[in-house]
């Protein structure tokens, strides 16, 4: 009867004893936990950085950054307001965005290096598409007033009076481009009962026609 009772106290001591390096071995042979999220809608607004290596997006009204070939995502905004249409700055340095609160919209420049932001225009209306002057000087975005009112502007980076470049009533402008030398934009307008693309000279503010499609 002692032998038993021996026999079986030695073994559960050497299961004890074993027991937590099997858990060791077992959490080393584990694979890192990784989260997926699957996202249907709320991803939107993605602009690529000048160098081609990361990707700027608003995913449910932050914009984070990403890099291409994969890693860690980096939320860049902040706050209740809802975020949309990042821009890179030509440097890669900076990223702009439209941050819509329940009174208006701000459009910031946000430095990703040190994370400061300005806020270097305010309006009650809606801001669209943003995009930087090619030297970095200026931006420039669609202001939304309405369907039929969505104009484009002009600002001095760093803040200053906005300039409206577009100005006929009853269109709307959702996208343009910018020329590399910056003389002009190339603008999509949805007067004369369709949409049409538009070439503006920015030094004398003249549009004009550049495609003819059917009215709808």
């Amino acid at each position: 009867m002692k032998r038993r009772l021996f026999i079986f106290l030695s073994l559960i001591a050497i299961l004890n004893s074993s027991l937590p390096a099997f858990a060791h071995a077992k959490a080393r042979s584990k694979p890192p936990k990784t989260r997926i999220v699957t996202v249907d809608h709320g991803a939107q607004d993605p602009a690529v950085s000048p160098d081609g290596a990361q990707i700027a997006a608003s995913v449910f009204g932050k914009i984070w950054v990403m890099f291409i070939a994969g890693g860690e995502a980096r939320q860049i905004s902040e706050g209740l307001a809802w975020d949309t249409h990042p821009a890179w700055s030509p440097d890669g340095q900076a990223l702009a965005y439209a941050h819509q609160l329940p009174g208006g919209t701000e459009l910031i420049v946000r430095n990703l290096t040190t994370g400061s932001a300005n806020t270097i225009y305010q309006t009650e209306s809606g801001i669209g598409q943003i995009a930087f002057h090619p030297k970095g000087s200026e931006l420039f975005f669609v202001l939304e007033r309405s369907q039929y009112d969505a104009h484009l502007y002009r600002i001095p980076v760093g803040g200053g009076t906005a300039r409206q470049l577009t100005r006929n009533e009853n269109w709307h402008e959702w996208s343009f481009a910018i020329s590399p030398d910056a003389k002009e934009v190339i603008y999509d307008s949805g007067r004369y009962g369709g949409s049409d693309l538009y070439r503006l000279q920015l030094d004398t503010l003249q549009s004009s026609r550049v495609t003819q499609t059917p009215v709808h």
